[in-house]
């Protein structure tokens, strides 16, 4: 890492730390779609999906969509409102946004509920790289294999492209191709 980037890592890591999470929204609200999606069990008119947003006390909002699949996941958009409200809200007050594997690991005393979990996640994320002054999908987490994956010793957010032997391994491997040709 060059000498120009640690101040910039430095006021980065300084920013993650200092802010903590201080509101936990979960926003029902419905989506017509323009055809109905019909089923052999009926037919769907409108997506029922629920806006996640977690606030800080330094004035950003991360924001994430839950989108319920009953028939998938058995989770509705109730049931994605009251696990946001009243199981995963009281554990992330409080909570810095960078603490990803830690708000993860109070999570995991509530089997299921992958969508709402799912957003939760993405809204962390999405709040660490507004934090990081990046977007969110330029963030990359590589776990090393000694120790715990939550111990922030084996955690690295890669700032630059091949800044770690993972990226740089990743970065060498060849790009998929297709075998295939399409014919008409």
């Amino acid at each position: 890492m060059s000498s120009e980037a640690l101040p910039l890592l430095a006021d980065v890591t300084a920013r993650v730390a200092a802010a903590r999470i201080v509101e936990v929204e979960a926003i029902p609200y419905a989506l017509p779609y323009r055809r109905p999606a019909r089923f052999a069990s009926g037919a769907v008119e409108r997506a029922d999906n629920v806006l996640v947003r977690l606030h800080t006390d330094a004035g950003l909002v991360g924001h994430a969509e839950a989108q319920p699949r009953p028939y998938t996941y058995g989770e509705t958009q109730a049931s994605i409102v009251a696990a946001i409200r009243g199981w995963f809200a009281p554990r992330l007050l409080g909570m810095r946004p960078g603490a990803i594997e830690d708000a993860r690991a109070s999570f995991a005393g509530l089997a299921g509920n992958h969508c709402a979990r799912g957003a939760v996640d993405v809204a962390l994320w999405d709040l660490l790289g507004q934090l990081a002054g990046v977007p969110c999908s330029t963030l990359r987490v590589v776990r090393y294999s000694s120790g715990s994956p939550s111990s922030a010793s084996n955690r690295r957010i890669c700032w630059e492209r091949g800044g770690c032997a993972m990226c740089r391994r990743s970065a060498a491997r060849p790009k998929w191709r297709s075998s295939a040709t399409a014919t008409k």
